[in-house]
């Protein structure tokens, strides 16, 4: 089986909107580079971890409910880094883009008036990820597989037209590779036996488990807001259809899957 890669994506941001790349270069242990490497840190996190409020990075993995996100920020899906000041290192601007207008997240100022466009009340802190394994929801570095004719099925049943090519959003699940090539769900039948995924170029992955899915799906990317519960629908799928990863003690909400990279190559999106 070799799948073709559809499209690549790249979220420098957690919670916010994801940027297509042309090119990814897949590394052994890696996920892909500079993908969740900031976050837009809560009050909270700080205090977690002991920081003082007006530190920028702390470097620490933590849970969602730490960090803006687009289940309870839905608004700043609508939002998308822009520029080279992304990409690591010291920076005097980190640039998003979306309905309010442009802001540099890496000023104090213009950081507060992000969080009031997002409708969040509170005060917000630009963080890194000093050890270079980004503010994903899992610990390990995954790259995170979608399949596009899953995609168009899902799109199809709920009847939503967002995207010329996958008819859903993609920053409603922020996949890395899109593949072409493969039947409906037919990426959840690689759980059961852990299976290496080769893609033309010759790099390979070994896929670990289903995305399990959170209320983000509900999030339209488009509008800023909560739609009817998509993610509730996605869980009696997993049901019906028997895709629940045997590690796990429910069915869960599931789209796509992780996989860890164990042969490197360079991808080519579409």
């Amino acid at each position: 089986m070799t799948p073709s890669v559809a499209a690549l994506f790249q979220y420098p941001v957690k919670g916010l909107g994801g940027r297509s790349l042309e090119t990814a270069v897949l590394e052994v242990g890696r996920g892909i580079a500079g993908d969740r490497r900031f976050a837009l840190a809560k009050p909270q996190y700080a205090e977690h971890f002991g920081g003082a409020s007006d530190q920028t990075a702390w470097g620490s993995w933590a849970p969602k409910r730490f960090f803006v996100c687009g289940m309870s920020e839905p608004k700043a899906l609508g939002y998308q880094p822009q520029g080279q000041g992304w990409m690591g290192g010291e920076a005097q601007e980190r640039l998003v883009t979306g309905p309010a207008g442009r802001f540099n997240l890496a000023d104090a100022a213009e950081c507060a008036a992000f969080a009031d466009a997002v409708d969040y009340n509170g005060a917000l802190s630009l963080v890194t990820n000093g050890e270079a394994l980004g503010f994903s929801d899992q610990v390990t570095p995954f790259v995170s597989l979608a399949n596009v004719a899953t995609a168009q099925w899902l799109a199809e049943r709920w009847g939503l037209n967002e995207h010329p090519e996958f008819g859903l959003h993609p920053d409603r699940f922020k996949n890395n590779i899109w593949l072409h090539g493969l039947e409906p769900w037919a990426e959840l039948d690689w759980i059961t036996g852990r299976q290496t995924v080769t893609l033309a170029d010759g790099a390979a992955l070994r896929v670990v488990k289903n995305v399990g899915r959170c209320a983000n799906i509900n999030a339209n990317p488009m509008t800023g807001d909560n739609e009817p519960n998509l993610l509730q629908d996605l869980a009696r799928l997993a049901l019906e259809k028997g895709h629940m990863d045997t590690g796990r003690a429910r069915p869960e909400a599931t789209f796509g899957v992780f996989a860890m990279v164990t042969r490197p190559g360079a991808l080519l999106a579409a």
